[in-house]
């Protein structure tokens, strides 16, 4: 099938619904010790369609699996006291990687906190979903 780009929209999304990272996080060095579970959920709005509806290569859109590779790396070392720190970390990682004529939203979810009759967790986000 054959598209021009009269027959696209003009804006479009690429969303992550769940990336599960393994990161040094909490309040004390206690709970900083040992690498914890969060899930990262992320949405890329792109204001102009990006090529790869076309072009069908991945070189013209976002590549998730790379960026996503990236950060692990850098977050593999890194401690954070605080989810908001953590989340600010990872929205600027992910902005500077990212085409101009986007938006970002992210969301970071502490699957297993230290509080008691907390089962469904805690999450921070910057940015808004759509």
């Amino acid at each position: 099938m054959e598209f021009n780009e009269k027959s696209l929209p003009n804006a479009s999304l690429l969303e992550v619904h769940s990336a599960r990272l393994n990161i040094h996080l909490g309040c004390s060095e206690a709970e900083r010790a040992l690498p914890q579970e969060v899930d990262l959920r992320i949405q890329v709005r792109f204001n102009v369609v990006p090529p790869a509806c076309q072009t069908d290569e991945l070189q013209d859109t976002v590549c998730y699996q790379q960026i996503l590779t990236s950060l692990r790396g850098y977050l593999f070392e890194r401690r954070y006291a605080l989810i908001e720190k953590l989340a600010a970390e990872v929205f600027l990682y992910f902005q500077e990687r990212l085409p101009s004529q986007t938006e970002l939203a992210i969301r970071i979810h502490k699957l297993y906190p230290p509080v008691e009759k907390m089962p469904g967790g805690v999450s921070f986000q910057l940015g808004e979903f759509r």
